[in-house]
């Protein structure tokens, strides 16, 4: 019964709000575009329904709405005395920025230029026994005028926004039931274990993860916030598990890589050795057999001298006997003295 009253209260009060606009002369000032709300993004909820990215705000956290006005007229400067945001909880919230004793002047247009402000609202989100976190609130923007600085004003209604119902409100459960399942989908997607101790810590953070999307989905946000946090903690052991495998894997590696090449150095110089005995063996021998070739090529010189020797010797005697042939012969043909 008496939230049948607060909602009649609220709807009168939307309907006079409305009633009384169309009364108002025509806007000098538009709210240009859409009013952007600006808080924290997630991309879905299963709760409420939503399949798409949307911005929700924790009960006892600012919530911020940024509203773009321009001055459409080129006659005088606009005097913004309040851009306010109407929640459905019946509370009005309004930008600092402007109040009709201090008004936001908007230049008028000039020589071809148009004048805009955004202005910026914040305020306090409600606990959820006011602001609800178990469905989406609707919203409403206007923005209001003066027509002087100072003296006597009249206030006037220069335009107005109508929000859908799209305005989220989380408790605290609810909120970090969702930063935690954020985060766990983010490390998961990237995370292929390899050892078995960090495969079966992964499935087991993958059981936690459902199990916290069914207490979600069923409206238990603080069973929610537990199974996704016991889930983000299995997954964090299992890449802990997984770096000391891999750190351990390659310390082994590293160690069989040195033996291995321990092990090819000490061939390397086992053959090397070998190599070099060759090496000198065959210095040796190669020395033996110059040695040899030197001891030829003495014979050799020896073997020239003596034929050169044996040719002189045979000459000589040749020679000896010519000599021994023609004296013979001279004697026979020398002239005999006369006889006497």
């Amino acid at each position: 019964m008496r939230k049948r009253i607060l909602h009649s209260m609220l709807l009168g009060f939307l309907l006079t709000t409305f009633v009384t606009v169309s009364w108002i002369t025509p806007a000098q000032a538009d709210i240009i575009g859409t009013p952007t709300w600006i808080g924290p993004k997630y991309d879905k909820d299963d709760f409420l329904g939503i399949a798409t990215t949307l911005i929700a705000f924790t009960t006892g956290t600012d919530a911020t709405l940024r509203v773009t006005v321009r001055n459409n007229v080129t006659a005088k400067p606009l005097n913004i005395s309040a851009v306010k945001v109407l929640l459905d909880w019946g509370i009005n919230y309004s930008s600092t920025e402007a109040s009709q004793s201090s008004p936001h002047v908007i230049p008028k247009t000039s020589a071809g230029v148009t004048y805009y402000y955004t202005f910026t609202i914040v305020f306090t989100v409600p606990a959820t026994t006011v602001a609800s976190n178990l469905f989406r609130h609707f919203w409403w923007v206007f923005v209001e005028g003066v027509n002087a600085t100072t003296g006597a004003q009249a206030v006037t209604l220069h335009d107005k926004y109508i929000g859908s119902q799209d305005f989220t409100v989380y408790s605290a459960d609810q909120a970090t039931a969702q930063n935690t399942r954020v985060e766990y989908d983010r490390l998961v997607t990237t995370f292929t274990p390899t050892s078995q101790e960090a495969i079966v810590l992964k499935k087991n953070a993958g059981v936690h993860r459902l199990m916290g999307d069914d207490s979600y989905k069923n409206g238990d946000f603080a069973g929610a916030k537990t199974q996704y946090e016991t889930a983000l903690d299995l997954l964090n052991d299992a890449i802990t598990a997984e770096e000391t495998y891999q750190t351990s894997e390659e310390d082994q590696i590293y160690r069989a890589t040195e033996a291995l090449i321990s092990n090819m150095t000490a061939y390397a110089n086992y053959w090397n050795s070998l190599g070099n005995a060759t090496k000198m063996e065959a210095e040796a021998k190669q020395m033996e057999a110059n040695a040899s070739m030197r001891a030829a090529d003495a014979q050799w010189a020896f073997a020239q001298a003596a034929s050169l020797q044996a040719t002189a010797l045979n000459l000589f005697g040749f020679g000896f006997i010519l000599f021994g042939v023609a004296t013979i012969i001279w004697a026979f043909k020398r002239p005999k003295p006369p006889t006497p």
